[in-house]
């Protein structure tokens, strides 16, 4: 049997999401064909469309002719979202994700009807928007972790991951996470030798399941398309300086020579947070790379971020990444 895949494709996708996975589709097709002579269907067929039925022109130049609209007249078993690129900046992000609300409805529809829906990378946001992942598990890539939680903190993100499943919704980490997609979907419909094969063949990492160690402290996010700013940079390095110490709203505001409420203010426009939490999200990259890089107990590392009571920062590291401090070290040791 036949498994039926539409590729949704707009402006600003990233086009690796939709060749790269019809390359690897293709192949796995000719090696089932290969390796059974009696099977004469292909195990997955495809097709492209986008919201006119036009040719779109991807994040990178490409273009990809369509097959057709995308409507409710179609009926395939899975649905894949290419991310959008979001090196342009959060306000070129959320423009692009903007011209997209047309598809919403029709999401929540293929999703009643139990098509599999697979968002890859910035897609979640997709989702999201769609309010298909409100209640439910997610992942995103790590560096779009802060900004997906701050819209949409009714979903549970386990960035740990590069794929998660979640009542017939998938999402990926970062762009090259089609790899490990396409890996799932061939193991899901054709079996685990073929899967097998394949990553053999193609050099694909069958057992890289984690982003974690590609995680870096002190990340920076995108900031509406504008250079690094002068005020937030200062800001990051005291914080960081201090990180051992208890936050303090004004004695940072007296370091940057502004009032409190220019603080506040330039962390809302910015970063969509406050320097409070800014703060803390600081602090808790800290204790990550400590618990992946050091043998430090839980109590030398809470102490090394300004927690006294590491209890309290064991409560707060399970609030902010739904696991302990101890299950994300066994995480990094053994996903990666």
């Amino acid at each position: 049997m036949t498994t039926h895949i539409e590729f949704w494709v707009y402006p600003q996708c990233m086009g690796s999401a939709v060749t790269g996975m019809a390359d690897l589709l293709h192949i796995a097709n000719a090696m089932a064909q290969a390796g059974h002579a009696a099977q004469r269907a292909p195990l997955f067929s495809w097709s492209l469309r986008s919201i006119d039925g036009q040719t779109v022109t991807c994040s990178s130049g490409l273009k990809l002719a369509c097959d057709g609209r995308i409507s409710n007249g179609t009926q395939p078993d899975l649905l894949i979202l290419p991310g959008l690129f979001v090196g342009n900046g959060m306000q070129a992000f959320r423009s692009a994700r903007q011209q997209l609300q047309p598809l919403h409805s029709l999401l929540r529809e293929r999703h009643a009807e139990s098509c599999l829906i697979a968002a890859h990378c910035s897609a979640a946001f997709v989702l999201a928007d769609a309010g298909l992942l409100n209640q439910r598990k997610a992942t995103v890539p790590w560096w779009l972790e802060h900004q997906f939680h701050q819209e949409f903190p009714d979903t549970t993100l386990q960035v740990a991951d590069m794929l998660v499943s979640d009542e017939g919704l998938m999402t990926t980490g970062a762009a090259t996470a089609y790899l490990q997609l396409a890996h799932h979907l061939i193991l899901q419909f054709g079996g685990a030798e073929l899967a097998a094969q394949l990553a053999s063949t193609l050099l694909i990492d069958a057992q890289r399941q984690s982003q974690l160690p590609y995680v870096q402290t002190q990340q920076h996010y995108p900031v509406d398309n504008v250079p690094e700013d002068a005020l937030i940079q200062r800001a990051r390095l005291w914080l960081t300086r201090h990180q051992k110490q208890p936050f303090s709203l004004a004695a940072l505001a007296q370091h940057l020579a502004v009032s409190e409420r220019t603080v506040i203010r330039r962390f809302s426009q910015l970063l969509n947070t406050t320097p409070g939490k800014y703060a803390q999200m600081l602090k808790l990259e800290v204790a990550r790379r400590l618990l992946q890089q050091t043998d430090l107990s839980l109590d030398e590392i809470a102490l090394r971020i300004g927690y006294q009571d590491s209890s309290a920062f064991r409560r707060l590291f399970r609030r902010s990444y739904d696991c302990s401090p101890s299950a994300w070290r066994h995480r990094c040791e053994t996903k990666v």
